[in-house]
């Protein structure tokens, strides 16, 4: 995000978004599933405003929370990076306060 590359147009940022998506699909899921929601603002359909926003990222977390159980968490690959956090708070039996 802009925080990650302050120097780089939104254009910029959104290709390098999409690359990493491209490489890492679930990892850069997680890392739209922050604090800011910014899951919520990727607009997949035209009706997904008329959504309720807390059911929205609850079902959201539920699904996320269904993918990293069949995938699995690589800790030590995570270790020193910004997306343990993201990733932990999926795993069953830890919460975002947990993680």
């Amino acid at each position: 995000g802009a925080a990650e590359f302050p120097t780089l147009s939104f254009s910029e940022r959104l290709c390098v978004g999409l690359g990493r998506f491209l490489r890492d699909p679930l990892s850069e899921v997680l890392r739209l599933c922050n604090r800011d929601n910014d899951i919520l603002r990727l607009r997949l359909v035209d009706e997904q405003n008329l959504l309720d926003q807390v059911k929205h990222r609850s079902k959201i977390d539920q699904l996320l929370s269904l993918w990293i159980s069949a995938c699995g968490v690589d800790v030590n690959a995570l270790l020193g990076s910004n997306e343990l956090e993201h990733a932990l708070q999926y795993v069953s039996g830890l919460d975002p306060e947990k993680a």
